[in-house]
């Protein structure tokens, strides 16, 4: 204790030249629990925008008040968005179901989130769906949160999967001269 307050003299000046390290923290999010996660609100739009960049979209299926959907967000998806390690292979939206807040689906029309979980078979939240820029599933659903300690790779590998049917659709699409979703 004495050569700590021996000491304290010397260390003061060191002090007053460097800022704390948490400083720069205040004007930076704290952690990925502060991202946000995109709402589903216009597939039609974001359908749109996976086609112009080569990406699929992964509906992330949720509800309120389910539990293992607040830590499948907290655990994987914020980190995911927060890391920008995805940014471009993949656009993630998630579906409230059981919200009355409508969306338009991926052919322009008004629907609730229910009725688009029953179009692609949601039973159980989280379920994750991965998709074209036309809503067709592109790699096996997700369901619930199973196997925490592994679920990061089976989640990478999903995503991988979605991405290479992207990659292989748009290659035929400029093989045949069609309209493709991305740049050929």
């Amino acid at each position: 204790m004495k050569s700590l307050l021996r000491s304290l003299p010397l260390l003061l000046p060191l002090l007053a030249v460097v800022p704390p390290a948490w400083s720069a923290a205040v004007s930076q999010p704290a952690s990925a629990q502060t991202v946000a996660i995109p709402s589903a609100r216009d597939l039609h739009a974001d359908g749109a925008a996976a086609a112009r960049r080569g990406l699929p979209i992964m509906l992330i299926f949720t509800a309120e008040g389910c539990h293992y959907c607040s830590l499948l967000k907290r655990d994987f998806i914020r980190p995911m968005i927060f890391s920008h390690q995805y940014d471009n292979k993949v656009l993630f939206r998630v579906v409230e179901l059981g919200s009355d807040q409508p969306l338009r689906d991926f052919n322009g029309h008004s629907v609730s989130p229910d009725d688009l979980g029953n179009r692609y078979g949601i039973e159980v939240t989280p379920t994750l769906v991965f998709v074209d820029y036309r809503g067709q599933q592109m790699a096996d659903k997700m369901v619930g949160l199973t196997t925490p300690d592994y679920y990061g790779g089976y989640l990478d590998d999903a995503i991988q999967t979605a991405d290479g049917h992207t990659h292989a659709e748009s290659n035929v699409a400029c093989k045949e001269g069609a309209a493709a979703p991305s740049n050929c």
